[in-house]
């Protein structure tokens, strides 16, 4: 994880760099106009034709454009001169060097693709070649200019309004992003650093804890998917996050619009002209979103390492700020198709338009990611709601980029927007630079299957050292090889099976006898110990995993006796809690998997409280449970209540309380600890371990 933070870092400072070339954002601290007098200038001319102006063909695809070609401007005397008489009327404050810098690369066109002709006079020379001031004006557009000849003032007015409203209303578009970005990135990272470096006392932090950390917003159910499938709940610290990322985005979205009116787009006040300036900002604030919610996604993601929050948390941030992305995309791109069709009447135009085009297939992406994310569809084809997600999401990237290509860089250069997708991609690519980087230094591996019952399995893979959690790849289990799945380990080392067995186990006979016995008994069994041990002498490196099977992959892997497997790995290596915290570990089925580890690391007091359907499952783990206080629960629910009472009531040590297992026993847990937890009367912190989309 380390060096995935490392690696981050250098790269955005690397896309930073690489920002440069591209100016930044507008006003932080690109000029979009960095001789706005003399573009002025220009604009209010080059409509006008000249003797070499081509005769138009059809109507324009797209923005409206001067039908004269840049070989003719640049060759062209008398409209040379006109330019120049203008510029030297607007621009009279200037330095001659800035202006001749500007009629090198601009006198011709305002465009940078491509590459500008040369203007067959320099500004000086075109100055020098008026014989006498000028007299006659060009009011109207239908005028050849055929010699020197005067600008048309208003015109030029209606120009410098629309600069101004371009580098305005630019500037203010990217306050608001960069104000997104800040607030969305930055308040984890401040939050963590108040947290550590400004101690709270133990009875405020146990209340801020039971207040906001732990409890669901909704019913008490944030792992259970709330009424209709609609999604899970966040806990209340979690839902203060959002609403106060959807607030600001909703207030950067809809503050900071003044009127320019009259300008060339807008000659008379006119509503679509704030309508318009609103359709930008979304679109501005969807790609700073974009780039927020492929950073919250990626399993390297550099926040995990800076603030330590769980990765179902920045998942769970990642839906909400996904949300808000595609509602800015499909407003941007409604406010757009309502004023080509209601108010310019120029659709049929525009949607020839190359951006146009991408445009399209950005906000169809966008809404197709939307559709197919909703919950049943992730819980009922997981794998192909990945593959798709993913190829949607980089079509979605790519239309972006085409859009803005298209729209502005390529012909008129950087207006900054690009910025947002390189950042985006940057994540998204050094994320899985890092799961392919953990794959090789693992290696190739060969996965043992072990069918436990009807409903386990057991996977053991030798000669790979790893701990936590990790993400298997089965290449030979199907054609889709890039499918993985998450799983946590539960022992991190394998017994050597060379040798031979410790004379000191149980037998065969005496383990088949313990789980006949449970399963003679109705209603269940509760038992305190377990006596089966693993010496340490007879494990080498590798490690195991319990699976319940659930269709998909791990139906098919209970045909297999053994197969070719990559891990990812590891992530989230357990920490056990100080020595003087007692741990209470709770358990459902394979959950026992996730808490185990932290079991035998942790050198305090601890107890186990596990709760499993079938005793094969026990006898599976029972090696791993030596030295470990317990309670064991077969085929009946805990009573998680009385568990608590006993454990937490009343005043004493520090208790640390992880959870593992169904839904509902996580949740039932997160309620009640959240209860204690509030009442202060010791210190209390919740793990609760889980995966989800």
């Amino acid at each position: 994880m380390f060096i995935a933070t490392i690696a981050q870092l250098f790269l955005v400072a690397s896309v930073t760099a690489r920002s440069a070339h591209f100016q930044g954002l507008i006003g932080f601290p690109h000029d979009l106009n960095e001789l706005s007098c003399a573009t002025d200038c220009f604009d209010t001319i080059a409509f006008n034709p000249l003797s070499c102006t081509p005769t138009p063909r059809g109507p324009p695809k797209g923005r409206r454009e001067p039908i004269t070609p840049p070989k003719c401007f640049a060759s062209n005397p008398p409209f040379l001169s006109t330019l120049a008489w203008c510029v030297k009327t607007k621009c009279s404050g200037e330095e001659v060097w800035k202006i001749e810098k500007w009629w090198h690369q601009h006198a011709a066109t305002p465009k940078i693709f491509p590459t500008p002709p040369v203007p067959k006079l320099t500004y000086q020379e075109s100055l020098a070649s008026i014989k006498e001031p000028p007299t006659k004006v060009l009011a109207s557009e239908n005028i050849l200019i055929n010699q020197t000849m005067l600008f048309n003032n208003q015109k030029y007015v209606l120009n410098v309004h629309t600069s101004a409203s371009h580098e305005e209303m630019g500037q203010a578009s990217s306050k608001a992003a960069i104000s997104i970005a800040v607030l969305s990135l930055g308040f984890p990272v401040i939050l963590t650093f108040l947290w550590y470096f400004f101690p709270i006392p133990k009875p405020v932090l146990s209340k801020i804890y039971g207040t906001f950390i732990y409890p669901a917003m909704i019913r008490n159910k944030r792992r259970v998917p709330l009424p209709f499938s609609i999604g899970y709940a966040p806990t209340y610290g979690e839902g203060i996050y959002i609403v106060i990322i959807i607030f600001a985005n909703v207030l950067a979205a809809g503050i900071g619009f003044k009127s320019f009116s009259p300008s060339t787009n807008y000659p008379q006040p006119s509503g679509w002209e704030i309508a318009v300036y609103f359709g930008n900002r979304c679109g501005m604030l969807a790609l700073v979103n974009f780039m927020i919610l492929a950073l919250f996604a990626g399993r390297n993601n550099i926040l995990l390492r800076i603030t330590n929050w769980p990765h179902a948390t920045y998942l769970l941030l990642h839906r909400w700020i996904a949300y808000c992305c595609i509602m800015e995309a499909v407003l941007h791109s409604i406010v757009w198709v309502s004023r080509a069709t209601l108010s310019t009447h120029n659709h049929s135009q525009r949607v020839r338009a190359t951006y146009w085009q991408w445009g399209i297939v950005g906000t169809l992406s966008f809404s197709l990611i939307f559709m197919t994310s909703i919950l049943p569809i992730r819980q009922r084809m997981y794998e192909l709601f990945l593959a798709g997600h993913v190829i949607l999401a980089a079509a979605a990237l790519l239309a972006v980029w085409q859009h803005i290509w298209y729209k502005y860089t390529r012909d008129l250069g950087s207006h900054g927007y690009e910025i947002f997708i390189y950042f985006t991609l940057a994540f998204w690519v050094l994320d899985h630079v890092m799961r392919v980087l953990r794959i090789a230094k693992n290696g190739i591996g060969k996965a043992e299957i072990t069918i436990v019952d009807d409903d386990y399995i057991q996977i053991d893979v030798r000669n790979i050292e790893v701990e936590g959690h990790v993400y298997l790849y089965f290449p030979t289990l199907s054609w889709r090889v890039w499918e993985n799945h998450p799983f946590s380990v539960y022992a991190s080392a394998l017994p050597d099976q060379s040798k031979s067995p410790n004379p000191n186990s149980p037998r065969e006979s005496e383990k088949s006898s313990f789980s006949e016995d449970i399963e003679k008994r109705p209603g269940g069994l509760q038992i305190e110990t377990v006596t089966q041990t693993i010496q340490p002498g007879t494990l080498i490196p590798g490690f195991s995993l319990l699976v319940r099977g659930m269709g998909g992959t791990t139906r098919h892997l209970r045909n297999r006796k053994s197969l070719v497997v990559l891990v990812e790995g590891s992530y989230h290596c357990p920490k056990p809690p100080p020595p003087h915290c007692r741990l209470i570990a709770i358990a459902g089925g394979v959950g026992i998997t996730a808490v185990l580890p932290t079991l035998r690391h942790h050198l305090g007091p601890k107890k186990l409280y596990w709760g499993c359907r079938t005793p094969a499952l026990v006898d599976q783990v029972s090696p791993h449970l030596a030295n470990i206080d317990k309670k064991l629960s077969v085929s009946q629910r805990l009573d998680l209540p009385a568990v608590l009472f006993q454990e937490l009531q009343g005043p004493g040590v520090d208790v640390v309380v992880m959870v593992c297992g169904p839904s509902e026993m996580a949740d039932e847990v997160r309620g009640i600890v959240s209860a204690y937890v509030r009442k202060g009367e010791r210190h209390i912190i919740l793990e609760d371990e889980s995966f989800g989309w």
